[in-house]
């Protein structure tokens, strides 16, 4: 009898290339046939095109159905893989700030989170801080709106995480193009971008 496994896409920009290539790894570890299920629609979830020709978007219920001698096995570990590399606390988005004096700071938070202003200023010794018009964004950093990445802007500019990014090991962050991510190790991002981390969300 398959077995089957249901979870609600938490990504804000839904079951895009990272999660769906974490998936597609997974499953092309065992030997059952396994499908993925959304809206009546079912691919093998061994395919990258098949499963990305769904179009499964934020919020959306996919079920994961295995058949075959180890399709418990299969069950047990896409849900582990699930829960430890397909959380919002390990996707984080970057804004772009200046303050007082119109100097720059880039931030990172979690993706579903807001960033406290009074909080960042306090962590980066500012008078005060706020975001940069969206027009600003490409002439300062190099990047587009939804596309802006920690690394590689024009200048590297003073660079502050949410301090829960100290609870993962891996993180991902926009490669530089809407659609796109990167997974990189948090120690290495941190040293990498001379990271001073603190309490910097809104409660």
């Amino acid at each position: 009898m398959a077995k089957e496994l249901s979870f609600v896409v938490s990504d804000p920009v839904g079951l895009h290339a990272r999660p769906a290539t974490i998936l597609v790894n997974q499953a092309s570890k065992f030997t059952s046939n396994i499908k993925l299920v959304y809206n009546d629609k079912e691919v093998n979830l061994k395919s990258i095109m098949g499963v990305m020709s769904l179009g499964v978007p934020t919020k959306a219920t996919v079920t994961i159905v295995a058949e075959g001698d180890d399709e418990e096995d299969v069950v047990a570990s896409i849900a582990k893989v699930i829960k430890e590399q397909m959380v919002p606390e390990a996707i984080f988005k970057t804004l772009v700030l200046h303050d007082n004096h119109n100097e720059y700071l880039v931030c990172c938070v979690p993706v579903l989170e807001e960033i406290d202003l009074k909080k960042l200023a306090k962590l980066a010794g500012r008078k005060n801080v706020e975001m940069i018009h969206q027009k600003d964004l490409l002439p300062v950093t190099g990047y587009m709106r939804g596309g802006c990445s920690p690394v590689g802007m024009k200048k590297q500019f003073p660079t502050y995480m949410d301090e829960s990014i100290l609870k993962v090991d891996e993180v991902a962050f926009s490669a530089g193009k809407r659609g796109f991510q990167m997974i990189v190790k948090v120690q290495d991002i941190l040293t990498y971008l001379n990271v001073e981390t603190g309490d910097i969300i809104r409660k």
